[in-house]
């Protein structure tokens, strides 16, 4: 009997040990393919992380372009700007210190930039032309007489001059914070 048990019981273990030998099997090849299946979403993962690394770097150059252009068009800009005012005030101061009767008329381009533009000052007195032979029956076409460009400024009241003073003491401001902006601006250039 105890052979039959001995038996009985090795046929058991022996399936049991069959059971577990399959069972084993079937989960080392469940964990290899799950192994497997996460290896290869990591190296997409790896793939995917350099990918965007790389267009982060991208992003951070292109960045600091773009911020260096857009300092050096806010330059160019400003630089436009403080030219363009220049060149008004100095024609009005011109204007003003010549006593011309002359126009300063501002023309804005399609950039939406100011150009100043100083107009001829008119002649005061046409030069005398004469003929030595002038056709008979027909009218004069020089005239001796000088003609005379009635553009004289008028008398300027105390307001009107304490305006213009105060209006030209504001230019000259503008010009001196434009020469200081300058100055600063090239000193930082050079450092």
């Amino acid at each position: 009997m105890n052979k039959a048990v001995e038996a009985s019981a090795s046929v058991k273990l022996q399936e049991v040990h069959d059971c577990l030998k399959t069972d084993h099997e079937a989960f080392q090849i469940s964990i290899s393919s799950k192994i497997t299946k996460l290896q290869e979403e990591l190296a997409m993962e790896r793939k995917i992380s350099d990918s965007l690394a790389i267009k982060i770097e991208k992003i951070k150059v292109l960045d600091v372009k773009l911020k260096a252009s857009e300092k050096k068009g806010l330059h160019d800009h400003n630089y436009r700007e403080k030219t363009s005012c220049c060149e008004i005030h100095d024609s009005l101061r011109y204007a003003s210190q010549e006593g011309e009767c002359s126009e300063v008329r501002i023309y804005s381009e399609t950039s939406g930039e100011g150009v100043s533009r100083k107009d001829e000052p008119k002649a005061l007195a046409k030069p005398i032309v004469k003929k030595e032979s002038e056709p008979k029956g027909k009218e004069k076409v020089f005239v001796e007489e000088p003609i005379v460009d009635n553009c004289d400024e008028e008398e300027l009241d105390e307001d009107e001059l304490k305006r213009r003073k105060d209006h030209e003491a504001e230019l000259d401001e503008h010009q001196r914070i434009i020469r200081e902006a300058k100055e600063k601006q090239k000193a930082e250039n050079e450092a």
